[in-house]
Order: structure tokens, then C-alpha cells, then sequence
């Protein structure tokens, strides 16, 4: 589990999220949001090709990139976790 997080800070730090799902992500890894979520156009994806294509209609409704962060990845037994959050302006 230390490894795969290690590999996740390097991608991350390195903007490589496609990398990420690519190498990291189980081929039925599922990415799962709130339920508020939903209102936004956000749904729950399974499956690294779903997980992708979420990614892509995801940047379709921002307008405009202006920062992000990961913080280091905390590993407890056989998961991690890490904070994530960007500053973005959508569109409409």
C-alpha cells in the first residue's frame, strides 16, 4: 500500500491523474460521489473506461483552471487516503 500511494504523490505532484487511473486503478475500480453530487452532472462511474470518460465530461464543464491541490497520502492498513481540492469556474 506505501508503494502504490508513493506512486500516486509522484503522478500527482506531476499532474499525470490519467496515469494514475491507468497504472493504479483495478479495471473494475469504481469512483462513487455524493448524492448532491447529481445536481451538478456528476454520477457514479465503474470500470476504468466509465472512470475516464467521467474525467473528460468533467473538464468539458470547466471553464476555467485556476489551481489545485493533494496533500500526501496517509496510509492506514491496506488503504490510503489523500485531501484533493481545486479552484475552478464552471461553465454556465
Amino acid at each position: 500500500t506505501q508503494e502504490v500511494a508513493g506512486k500516486f504523490e509522484q503522478f500527482a505532484n506531476a499532474n499525470q491523474w490519467d496515469k494514475i487511473q491507468e497504472e493504479l486503478y483495478a479495471d473494475d475500480a469504481e469512483s462513487i460521489e455524493p448524492q448532491h453530487a447529481e445536481m451538478s452532472g456528476l454520477k457514479n462511474a465503474k470500470g476504468k473506461d466509465a472512470i475516464k470518460q467521467k474525467s473528460i465530461d468533467f473538464n468539458n464543464m470547466v471553464e476555467e483552471m485556476y489551481g489545485g491541490f493533494c496533500s500526501k497520502p496517509v496510509v492506514g492498513g491496506n488503504f490510503f487516503s489523500v485531501g484533493m481540492g481545486m479552484d475552478v469556474k464552471m461553465k454556465g
